[in-house]
């Protein structure tokens, strides 16, 4: 059985790629925020990891991997790799939240965690836009390929 229908996806280029930085600017917020809660306090996440977990983490594991979380939230931010970023995020991002707060009576974290998630889930699938180093490196590349 066909259907028929006249529905017209018309997406201005322009403010889609408005949409995506904006997304990328508020979800690098984000993660640099919960990166720098946890550099911040990083002993006494540290401590937090030995209860809850039962694993003896020093401090320097603890703050390598939120440096990592934070240039992994840059890359995002500039439209570097903005697919694969998005999806380390994504990992970081459920990763720490269940590892810094996830045994706290308080489970607000799991609506933090879905948000992102959310948030990242459009970069992830759709791209950056235009406003970013992915759109110009492929412009770049474009180029050299129309010109030979």
């Amino acid at each position: 059985m066909k259907i028929k229908t006249t529905v017209v996806c018309a997406v201005d280029e322009n403010v889609f790629s408005a949409a995506m930085l904006i997304n990328r600017l508020l979800c690098a917020a984000a993660a640099g925020y919960f990166v720098f809660g946890i550099l911040l306090n990083f002993r006494a996440s540290a401590d937090i990891v030995a209860l809850k977990a039962n694993i003896g983490v020093t401090p320097l594991i603890i703050v390598a991997e939120s440096f990592l979380f934070a240039a992994a939230a840059l890359s995002f931010l500039l439209g570097y790799r903005t697919k694969i970023t998005a999806l380390v995020l994504m990992f970081f991002t459920v990763l720490n939240g269940f590892i810094f707060y996830g045994s706290d009576a308080n489970n607000f974290f799991i609506f933090f965690i879905l948000a992102t998630l959310a948030a990242l889930t459009p970069a992830a699938v759709l791209g950056p836009g235009k406003y970013s180093l992915d759109f110009k490196k492929a412009e770049r590349d474009n180029s050299k390929f129309l010109s030979k």
